[in-house]
């Protein structure tokens, strides 16, 4: 395979539709005038908002997330691999514990340090979509430098997110569509006949 040369920028995809198709591993842009949303039962639509914490349009996308029954915004961030959470969004004492004990062995060593724990949450749901288990890194970062609202729980929906569905982000549309079973090899990903006008 090719190696990545560059990143396309939400500056540039917030004017398309833009269809991933998981079986394929396919990208397509599309026009939006040319955009026919899927009307079939296989495909939930998720509503994508504004900074729910900001005043104004930051020019980003982010969806309602639950994660083991907490809610909180989730940023749509089609430039991350992985799926993050930040510590202020963690009430599990497990969780923290092990957050605990990592940064007193790390600062014996070399000084001050926040670990990332990468833990497995058993109901992750975006929008109305349950995504079931799935494993999310949760690291240091201030919901501050990502919306205009500092110290809120903030997940950072990542591509790792949709990397086993058909997804559709309707960007000019606030609405991102997702297949709504996963990619097992048995089923065809999403034609483009489903998301375009001929």
């Amino acid at each position: 395979r090719d190696q990545a040369q560059g990143l396309i920028g939400l500056d540039i995809l917030a004017n398309f539709v833009v269809a991933y198709h998981a079986e394929r591993e396919r990208l397509v842009l599309i026009e939006p005038r040319t955009f026919e949303p899927p009307e079939t039962r296989d495909w939930l639509s998720i509503e994508l908002t504004g900074d729910p914490f900001a005043s104004g349009d930051n020019g980003l996308f982010f969806a309602q997330a639950a994660i083991d029954g907490r809610y909180m915004p989730a940023l749509i961030d089609t430039g991350s691999i992985s799926t993050l959470l930040n510590w202020v969004g963690i009430d599990d004492e497990n969780i923290l514990s092990a957050r605990r004990r990592l940064r007193e062995e790390l600062q014996d060593a070399i000084g001050n340090v926040e670990p990332a724990v990468r833990a497995r949450f058993s109901y992750v749901v975006l929008g109305t979509v349950d995504f079931g288990t799935r494993d999310i890194m949760i690291i240091e970062y201030d919901s501050g430098n990502l919306t205009q609202t500092a110290g809120r729980a903030l997940m950072v929906a990542g591509t790792d997110m949709f990397n086993d569905r058909d997804v559709i982000f309707d960007f000019p549309g606030n609405r991102l569509f997702i297949r709504t079973t996963p990619r097992d090899g048995r089923g065809a990903g999403a034609s483009s006949q489903m998301i375009r006008r001929d």
